[in-house]
């Protein structure tokens, strides 16, 4: 789905104030959520959902504010009413309803789990619920578990349940949901057999079930300095080169590098201690402040560009820390504190 943006936000994320923040999640965000079914009253959305639908905003919170989505819905107060007591009321089973509305219960107030923990928790348990319900025909979850004939079956019944929310769109759709989900309900049948009467759990060994058990290999290495070299030495005008420092030496996304505006520069910075003085200056975040481009050679040899990032360890996130700059009189990017000889 393309990200959009609410009225009166502003398109970037990355001038989203906190506030602007939640304006969207109100405006944009829970009309998305009631069209995929969600309740924004009563419940948030999974971070697999949101981050599927926009992943721009769950970087931006991470980026400029240090909040995960949990942190998010805390702060802004969401959802509003997440005791509803409609929220289970598919599971026409009565011990099954209550059994998981007194576990929820239990995690909030005996365990002292965050209450967006919580949340994620009983979104999880009424999805798995419903489609257990679509699949089978029955919400009793209970009985199979109290019968040790039953357990194979049961357990082919709750890969069942797993099999149809892995083909449905925007819900299984990273490996590292696939295990969330698993471990979120099996964290629920395990509560079953630890503190009632269930005799196994049927979510046992699922992932290999599924092949989700094995770490993948990834195939996307990080690029090398020889790397951004190439791509600077190619790059015919400052804007590309710009390009080229913001995304690989600042490690800012490229709608990030696009999305920068005038609130953001420091036009006039001080003199003191700057080689390149009197030259435009970013800031990024909370990071320091930056040079943004120069428009002439540095004085003295900065022939470099640099990186807010340290490290050069191939393999690493964002780990391009300098670039050297071929040749005197080029236009220069150079960062304050992270210059390179």
């Amino acid at each position: 789905m393309t990200e959009n943006t609410a009225p009166g936000v502003d398109a970037s994320y990355s001038t989203m104030s906190l506030e602007d923040a939640a304006n969207f999640y109100r405006n944009e965000i829970t009309i998305q959520m009631q069209a995929d079914g969600y309740s924004p009253g009563t419940e948030t959305p999974t971070y697999s959902w949101l981050n599927t639908n926009y992943p721009g905003f769950v970087k931006h919170l991470q980026r400029q504010h240090d909040m995960s989505p949990g942190d998010f819905y805390t702060e802004i107060g969401v959802p509003e009413n997440p005791e509803s007591p409609a929220y289970f009321d598919h599971i026409e089973d009565t011990e099954t309803r209550t059994t998981i509305e007194d576990y929820l219960t239990e995690l909030r107030e005996k365990r002292g789990l965050a209450d967006a923990t919580v949340t994620t928790r009983r979104s999880i348990l009424r999805l798995y619920t419903e489609t257990y319900r679509d699949v089978h025909g029955d919400t009793d979850l209970l009985t199979p578990l109290y019968d040790a004939e039953q357990r194979s079956s049961e357990m082919d019944r709750a890969a069942d349940v797993f099999e149809v929310l892995n083909r449905r769109d925007g819900v299984l759709t990273t490996l590292a949901s696939q295990r969330k989900y698993v471990q979120e309900v099996r964290e629920f049948y395990n509560h079953l057999v630890t503190f009632g009467n269930a005799l196994y759990n049927p979510l046992s060994e699922l992932e290999k079930r599924f092949g989700w058990g094995d770490t993948p290999s990834w195939d996307n290495p990080s690029l090398t300095r020889d790397d951004v070299k190439d791509l600077f030495s190619v790059a015919d005008s400052p804007l590309e080169r710009f390009l080229v420092v913001g995304v690989c030496g600042w490690g800012l996304r490229t709608s990030e590098v696009c999305g920068l505006h005038m609130s953001q520069l420091h036009l006039s910075p001080s003199d003191a201690a700057d080689p390149c003085r009197g030259r435009r200056r970013v800031r990024c975040g909370n990071a320091p402040t930056h040079q943004l481009l120069c428009d002439q050679s540095c004085p003295g040899d900065h022939r470099v560009l640099g990186g807010r990032l340290a490290g050069l360890n191939p393999g690493t996130r964002s780990n391009l820390r300098g670039i050297s700059v071929l040749g005197r009189g080029n236009p220069v990017f150079c960062l304050e504190g992270w210059m390179l000889r």
